[in-house]
């Protein structure tokens, strides 16, 4: 076990806890997926306390409202880990590369509004107005790209020539001349936005960590989880533990998920009971537990402590259907 990604296929219960989060970007639900199995209690506590402080701003009227607002822009946040390649490799970015790089910076920009505005503790990360001037020299801040005239004045005047061609013969001509010193602009603009690649891409890797916690911590409140205590050692505790997936089905049917609490140590521990009875419901809802909590989430519990483990295995023989 090694990413959640790989986790999502042997866990009951966990991918659907995954798709009912609400992300908001795509980079945000690629970086989660990646998320690294971690069996360090501090490393753990770290992911757990990050949530925490989301949630606690969320829970906050104006730092909630603001948090709202981020999580609204970051629909915004497109995969742009190529265009960020292809300027780091020293190659010429293309138009479209241009595009999304101003983009990035834009959302930036109007995410560091939102922070100083409701006082909102975000993952840090740097500043692309530099980006933004050099992508944006007119300051439009329009969503889109185009190499300006601004940007070379023989770039200006052959286009005026081509404008003012007597012919078309003579207008396809000055076409393969404006061509070349677009080019020749496109390479410029590369070798200039080249130092900013790090701070490109930590403001990416930022807004999709910020957009990963919101959902979390929004998550956490909608569905009243508990912040778990991880372990290094000792007994491990669930009180009135609940399965979401388990629970979404019977409210369908208008029935009623019944909590349960159970506590266990190192020891080899034994559940008996009658058929039906949910002793197979028990065991992947601590499994399920057991993992949400070592990859970072609040639990769906009153209350949680329990000790890390390196790996979390389970063999179920009714195919791990909830509706079953």
């Amino acid at each position: 076990m090694d990413t959640l990604r790989n986790s999502l296929k042997d866990f009951p219960g966990l991918r659907y806890l995954v798709d009912s989060l609400k992300l908001s970007s795509a980079p945000a639900k690629r970086m989660l997926l990646a998320t690294s199995w971690s069996s360090d209690p501090l490393k753990i506590q770290e992911r757990i306390d990050e949530v925490a402080k989301f949630l606690a701003m969320l829970e906050h009227e104006k730092q909630g409202k603001g948090l709202a607002r981020v999580a609204e822009l970051l629909c915004y946040l497109r995969i742009v880990a190529g265009s960020i390649d292809t300027l780091a490799s020293g190659s010429t970015c293309s138009d479209i590369d241009f595009f999304e790089l101003k983009g990035l910076a834009l959302l930036e920009g109007k995410v560091r509004d939102i922070i100083r505005e409701c006082d909102l503790q975000l993952v840090e990360m740097p500043s692309l107005h530099e980006v933004l001037v050099t992508l944006d020299p007119e300051g439009t801040r329009l969503e889109t790209f185009y190499l300006a005239d601004s940007y070379s004045e023989d770039l200006a005047r052959l286009r005026k020539a081509q404008e003012n061609a007597p012919d078309e013969e003579t207008r396809s001509q000055i076409a393969l001349d404006v061509a070349v010193e677009e080019e020749r602009v496109r390479r410029r603009l590369s070798k200039k936005l080249r130092p900013t690649v790090d701070d490109l891409l930590a403001t990416y890797n930022a807004l999709a960590k910020d957009d990963i916690l919101i959902a979390k911590a929004q998550w956490a409140m909608s569905n009243k989880g508990v912040k778990p205590v991880p372990l290094a050692e000792g007994t491990s505790e669930l009180i009135a533990l609940w399965n979401p997936e388990v629970r979404a089905v019977l409210e369908e049917k208008g029935e009623k998920f019944q909590p349960v609490s159970i506590s266990f140590d190192q020891t080899p521990t034994l559940i008996t009971g009658a058929n039906m009875a949910g002793k197979s419901v028990l065991l992947s809802s601590v499994a399920l537990a057991q993992i949400l909590m070592q990859y970072g989430f609040y639990l769906p519990a009153e209350k949680a402590s329990l000790v890390v483990v390196e790996d979390v295995m389970t063999s179920f023989s009714d195919g791990q259907d909830a509706s079953k």
